[in-house]
C-alpha cells in the first residue's frame, strides 16, 4: 500500500508541471504594446512651415492660419 501511495504521489508531482506547460502553450500570445502615440502638437503641425524665434510659430498654407507654440502660459510676453 505504501508503494502505491508513493507511486501515485510521484505521478501527481510529475504531471503537474506538464499540465502547466500545456496550459501555457494553449494560451493565445499577448499582442505587442501599441506604438507610442505621437505628440498632439507634432501631429497638428505636420506639414506646416516652421518659423523659429522668440515665439515659435507654424504657418498652414492650406488653411491660411498661424499656430503659435506657447510653452509656458504663466509668463507674459509682448507681440
Amino acid at each position: 500500500m505504501k508503494r502505491f501511495i508513493i507511486l501515485l504521489s510521484l505521478i501527481v508531482v510529475c504531471a503537474a508541471p506538464m499540465d502547466a506547460q500545456r496550459k501555457k502553450q494553449n494560451q493565445p500570445e499577448t499582442p505587442p504594446p501599441p506604438p507610442p502615440k505621437q505628440n498632439s502638437i507634432e501631429a497638428k503641425v505636420a506639414g506646416m512651415k516652421k518659423f523659429p524665434g522668440f515665439i515659435e510659430f507654424y504657418f498652414d498654407e492650406k488653411l491660411d492660419k498661424v499656430f503659435l507654440l506657447i510653452e509656458k502660459f504663466d509668463n507674459e510676453f509682448y507681440m
